[in-house]
């Protein structure tokens, strides 16, 4: 399992894209849990006016970021843990939002909370989103991503991210796609963001198998084209990076990654 905590939103969204073409490359499972500073991350055909407050996020010095996987917009800081899953072969859509739900209604329900999916790739618990997934695919790998949100304030997240509801309104999604809502909000502070991490890594281990360590050369492989990738496309002003607040710090390493056999 790979963790990494902080650096430039940009660096990480790039990060995404090269293990997932590392996973490809050399047929491995990689799985990260990755911490994220204060960012609005969009889908890759979201039309960025609409669904985000972009004079709000300039307000606050809050980047705007596109990342490879479709969906909307969504919030992340500190208090979320996104997972993602990085699988050496075509997965079908329903398929890989399978896989990376599954692993968080696992989490959830490890902590005594009734979970279940909504709309194919929300996890909800009561009236409430605490996990969104999305899913990049490719020819020789796929990308299963999602945010579990532990101590985020929901509050941060209406300011920012407009609701689409015409979606529920013409029946396409259920209300729960907009509601969101933080673990620690819902359960009046009694789980910790740690304590989910360490259920989010039991149970990636649980469900893919049995892990082995990366070669350090991957790894490194996977952080040089993050970097070039970074500076080429994700930090620059335009599409991958709509406000232009781009930088490429590198996130922190604290745990190595590892493989699954499928």
């Amino acid at each position: 399992m790979l963790r990494t905590l902080g650096g430039s939103p940009h660096f990480n969204l790039a990060l995404e894209e090269a293990l997932l073409e590392e996973s490809g490359e050399h047929g491995i499972a990689l799985a990260r849990l990755w911490l994220n500073p204060d960012s609005v991350v969009i889908g890759y055909t979201v039309d960025v006016e609409k669904e985000v407050n972009t004079s709000q996020a300039m307000a606050e010095g809050i980047p705007v970021v596109r990342r490879i996987s479709g969906g909307g917009a969504v919030f992340h800081d500190l208090g979320n843990i996104n997972l993602s899953i990085y699988i050496p072969r075509r997965l079908g859509v329903d398929e890989a939002y399978r896989l990376v739900t599954g692993i968080i209604l696992r989490t959830l329900h490890s902590l005594g909370l009734e979970a279940r999916v909504e709309n194919g790739n929300d996890v909800a618990v009561g009236p409430w989103k605490v996990s969104g997934s999305a899913a990049a695919i490719r020819s020789r790998a796929t990308l299963a991503h999602a945010t579990l949100l532990v101590t985020t304030n929901p509050s941060r997240i209406r300011r920012l991210v407009i609701p689409q509801l015409h979606r529920v309104i013409r029946g396409e999604v259920t209300p729960v796609k907009y509601n969101p809502n933080s673990l620690d909000e819902i359960t009046g502070g009694r789980i910790r963001l740690q304590q989910v991490a360490r259920l989010l890594e039991y149970h990636v281990t649980q469900t893919l198998g049995g892990v082995g360590e990366v070669e350090q050369d991957i790894l490194g492989e996977a952080f040089e084209r993050a970097g070039e990738l970074c500076r080429a496309k994700y930090s620059a002003k335009g599409f991958w990076s709509p406000l232009g607040t781009g930088g490429c710090e590198k996130p922190r390493k604290s745990e190595l990654a590892r493989t699954a056999q499928l």
